[in-house]
């Protein structure tokens, strides 16, 4: 299972509300973070993932934000869920779906 997966994905879900000072600090280094746990994976969803956040991480260290990063952090999280739903990279989510 992955550790601290569930203050992954509360940061990747409450990113877009902290994009100022420190908020922008925190997200690259949860991305970062991210991005070193699914890149040992070779699969499209992992792929697909890694770009994202590189393309997210480029234009955060650029100084955009707000409603302009909407788009890209929809996809990287919806991407982000399918990777955490499969059992075959988080084996946790099969005893999570029993209760």
């Amino acid at each position: 299972m992955i550790p601290n997966l569930h203050d992954n994905i509360h940061f990747v879900i409450c990113g877009p509300l902290r994009i100022n000072g420190e908020g922008v600090t925190q997200q690259l280094q949860t991305l970062d973070a991210i991005k070193i746990k699914v890149e040992g994976h070779n699969c499209t969803v992992t792929k697909d993932l890694c770009e994202l956040i590189d393309r997210k991480v480029a234009l955060l260290r650029r100084g955009l934000g707000g409603a302009t990063l909407n788009g890209l952090h929809t996809r990287l999280l919806n991407l982000f869920l399918q990777f955490i739903k499969n059992p075959e990279f988080n084996p946790g989510i099969l005893n999570w779906h029993k209760h």
